[in-house]
């Protein structure tokens, strides 16, 4: 279940509305209603998938079918990178490769950007991980990728070393694009336009 509460601060007019709202989640993805594969998987900003460093890993990296290709970036990726703690500057893939290190945002960039390099489609994804009954917290947020196999997009999260498995736990909130891709331009999970309002999520 998901709780908004919007506050209207207008002087003498303060009301609350409190928005209520059940999410039902299939644990087993569904390919008639798979949301078809982008033609653009190029590079974006924070994913350098065409940078030299990153595409000579990616060929080390390969393998004979794609699902080999994927199993041996989350691996990779996984081992080399370590968690260095939440950031709130965003650092890329490159970043990840030259320090080994990052936080789940650096961890997913670097993933999707190998995958990419590789000709794997990959997207970077941001929400929550919830495995049951859930009230979120904005501090829950969390980053990992997709990539399109089979004819569906599948869970690959390799802060948590997870390939295609819980993948009923990963609500997106948000599909993370270029900026001039973006509708929600620099917010990540929501945007409020008018005077006197304030969103809290908790």
């Amino acid at each position: 279940m998901l709780h908004f509460t919007f506050e209207n601060l207008a002087p003498y007019a303060s009301r609350i509305i409190s928005i209520k709202a059940s999410l039902l989640v299939s644990r087993f993805a569904n390919p008639i209603a798979a949301v078809p594969m982008p033609a653009d998987m190029k590079a974006q900003k924070y994913i350098e998938s065409e940078h030299p460093d990153i595409k000579r890993l990616a060929r080390k990296l390969n393998g004979s079918d794609p699902s080999e290709v994927i199993d041996q970036i989350l691996h990779w990726v996984k081992a080399n990178v370590r968690y260095s703690g939440y950031s709130s500057k965003d650092r890329g893939a490159l970043y990840a490769l030259k320090n080994r290190k990052g936080d789940c945002t650096e961890y997913m960039d670097l993933f999707v950007a190998l995958c990419r390099a590789n000709g794997v489609p990959a997207r970077p994804v941001g929400g929550y991980i919830c495995p049951e009954n859930t009230v979120l917290n904005t501090k829950s947020y969390h980053n990992w990728a997709e990539f399109y196999e089979g004819g569906i997009w599948h869970i690959a999260d390799p802060q948590n070393h997870v390939l295609r498995q819980n993948q009923s736990d990963y609500i997106a909130m948000r599909i993370i694009r270029a900026p001039e891709d973006n509708g929600l331009e620099p917010y990540y999970r929501f945007r409020v336009k008018g005077e006197g309002l304030q969103i809290r999520m908790n």
